[in-house]
């Protein structure tokens, strides 16, 4: 039977907890990373997530910036960040397609799409964790 240690990845990025969070967020950022381990000297000391970054930034913008600019910031449009051409997948995919996509892509999740009268229209959305629960669990 394989073993995690067949798969897991033996080079990886590693940051330290006295990192700034600019350098973090600018690491992450560039390496396209949502998640790296936290090694101060040769210990383990935990793991941090684009979006502990997120809720930290959100939270800090609260206590810190005026309530007036805070409220002008939380009601701005998120068009501009969209995403306007996403990978996407049809609804007769192979499991293992979507998967060499995401792979390929280093992306957490695929919108299932078919065509529509005004343009591609969404089905569902199929995650990693969709991905690790079809392998791993069966159907009921």
């Amino acid at each position: 039977m394989e073993q995690v240690s067949d798969r897991m990845r033996r080079h990886f990025v590693t940051i330290q907890s006295e990192q700034s969070f600019r350098e973090v967020e600018a690491l992450m950022r560039a390496g396209r990373l949502r998640h790296v381990p936290v090694v101060d000297g040769e210990v383990f000391a935990g793991v941090l997530s684009h979006r502990d970054l997120l809720i930290d930034s959100v939270a800090r913008l609260e206590r810190e910036v005026p309530h007036a600019l805070l409220q002008q910031l939380l009601e701005r449009s998120i068009a501009p960040l969209v995403s306007r051409r996403p990978e996407s997948i049809g609804p007769q995919a192979s499991l293992a397609e979507a998967a060499a996509r995401m792979s390929a892509f280093g992306i957490g999740c695929l919108p299932v799409v078919e065509a529509g009268p005004l343009g591609p229209r969404m089905l569902g959305l199929v995650t990693e964790s969709d991905l690790l629960a079809a392998a791993y669990r069966p159907i009921r």
